[in-house]
């Protein structure tokens, strides 16, 4: 489920389409919420399609949409970002001294995950 359907947000009248995101998420993510990144990432067309339409929202049609739609677009945002910085390093290679620490197979393993990985929206880079 994606946040725009756990928000209850029309996604056509915000103006963004999702429809290539909610076809990752139903094929890819199972009921318990579990990713099949190895399966995602040798399809990973529409995850990679869905984040460069990010880069491309004009931020004034942004700016008019309503304030659940804006959260639904930011959650949904940072998801797929998500996602799509795990399939670009799956599988996942631990780093000896982040395994004391983490889980072998967590994002943290992920060198520079949370300081130096960016991504496009609305043409800025975040």
């Amino acid at each position: 489920m994606s946040c725009s359907d756990a928000l209850g947000v029309d996604t056509n009248k915000g103006g963004f389409n999702y429809d290539d995101y909610a076809v990752v998420l139903k094929s890819y993510v199972d009921d318990a919420g579990m990713v099949n990144y190895k399966n995602l990432k040798a399809d990973s067309e529409k995850l990679r399609t869905f984040v460069t339409s990010m880069s491309k929202l004009d931020p004034n049609g942004f700016n008019k949409w309503g304030k659940k739609e804006k959260i639904a677009f930011w959650l949904n945002a940072y998801n797929a970002f998500t996602l799509k910085v795990i399939i670009d390093n799956y599988p996942i290679k631990p780093s000896f001294l982040k395994s004391w620490y983490y889980p072998k197979n967590s994002i943290r393993q992920i060198k520079g995950v949370w300081d130096k990985v960016r991504f496009n929206v609305m043409g800025r880079d975040l």
